[in-house]
């Protein structure tokens, strides 16, 4: 089936929420429009309520492309503009994108040919993440075709399929898969992922393409940064309560296990260290009573009877040894230390840098 035939029966919708994006919305929507092609694509902004000229911009552009419909609110954070613009799509499929980020030129040509072919329920792709110091890696996912119970037990394990449970903007899904779905408000840092995990667990088959179609950049705002991000052990919290009511749970206890297992995982091995790291910013007689209150929140009483390590990293595994072990004495100096090793090795690079060398 050609591209112009594909163009006829298949409609997509993108979702696109900014805020304060003046410097990046334009690039943005730009890279939607080369890769829109003859492709029947509408983009759905929503300007949450921004104070730079960002709204401007939008209101440029979407005289520019008709296919643009503009939505403004008063600031209520990426979810609620996000659920603002899923309230208009009813059919065909939708993809995501953010105001910092690009699609790659081909991503429907390439997404159009696989649905010709298996009309499949979602389709996801890899891409690459453009780091804040300035390096760029790619993560191309295997190629596969799953079905509904394939995608339950890969749920199983996010920890080892993210491509297919992270990554909101790696994939393009069926409108009748977000039906009754919303992202969560208190979540405000990693909605997508508890979404994502909902909508896959609906899909009955699902095309895995080991193709690069999208640019992530990392900001200061991202959960890897290395900004002060406030009240992230709340957010936290939420995102854990809402990831467990997402799961399918099992029956089998085998696999029940595996689940609490890969949980506990996530969030000792990944959410932790940037709890922890996240302390950075806190005064130094506040850090004991910090570090207490995240190994006494439900998280982690909840998450360490069932957590069996993977990581590699002494470092990390006697940081995780001593915060599990309530010493957070201990904890505190690990990390004090793990800082300071961090800003010689940034000092030694700016001076590199200066120096040619």
């Amino acid at each position: 089936m050609n591209s112009a035939s594909c163009a006829a029966n298949r409609r997509y919708t993108v979702i696109l929420p900014a805020y304060n994006a003046a410097g990046s919305i334009a690039r943005c929507v730009e890279s939607v429009a080369l890769a829109r092609k003859e492709f029947d694509v509408t983009l759905v902004i929503v300007d949450d309520g921004s104070t730079d000229s960002t709204n401007a911009i939008c209101k440029d552009l979407a005289s520019k492309y008709p296919w643009i419909v503009l939505h403004g609110q008063t600031n209520g954070g990426v979810a609620v503009a996000r659920n603002r613009a899923l309230k208009g799509v009813s059919d065909g499929y939708v993809a995501f994108i953010d105001s910092d980020d690009e699609y790659e030129d081909s991503l429907f040509t390439e997404v159009d040919e696989v649905l010709s072919i298996s009309n499949s329920d979602a389709v996801v792709f890899g891409h690459d993440r453009l780091n804040l110091d300035g390096t760029r890696v790619s993560f191309c996912p295997p190629r596969q075709s799953l079905t509904e119970h394939d995608v339950g037990q890969k749920q199983l394990r996010v920890s080892e399929n993210k491509y297919l449970f992270y990554f909101l903007w790696a994939r393009v899904v069926h409108a009748s898969l977000l039906q009754g779905l919303a992202f969560c408000p208190s979540i405000k840092l990693g909605s997508d992922s508890v979404f994502v995990l909902e909508m896959m667990n609906r899909a009955r088959s699902v095309e895995v393409i080991p193709t690069s179609l999208y640019r992530y950049h990392q900001t200061a705002d991202s959960i890897t940064s290395r900004a002060h991000k406030k009240n992230l052990l709340t957010s936290c919290e939420f995102h854990y309560s809402a990831r467990i009511a997402a799961h399918k749970w099992p029956v089998d206890e085998a696999e029940k296990g595996a689940l609490l297992q890969d949980i506990s995982l996530g969030y000792i091995e990944n959410i932790l260290i940037y709890l922890l790291n996240n302390l950075r910013y806190t005064p130094l007689k506040h850090r004991w009573s910090q570090v207490r209150a995240v190994r006494m929140s439900n998280i982690y009483e909840e998450t360490i009877p069932n957590y069996v390590g993977r990581t590699q990293s002494l470092f990390t595994r006697s940081l995780i040894a001593s915060f599990t072990r309530k010493r957070y004495a201990l904890t505190i100096a690990l990390l004090s230390a793990s800082w300071f090793v961090e800003d010689i090795r940034r000092l030694r690079g700016r001076l590199r840098n200066l120096t040619g060398g």
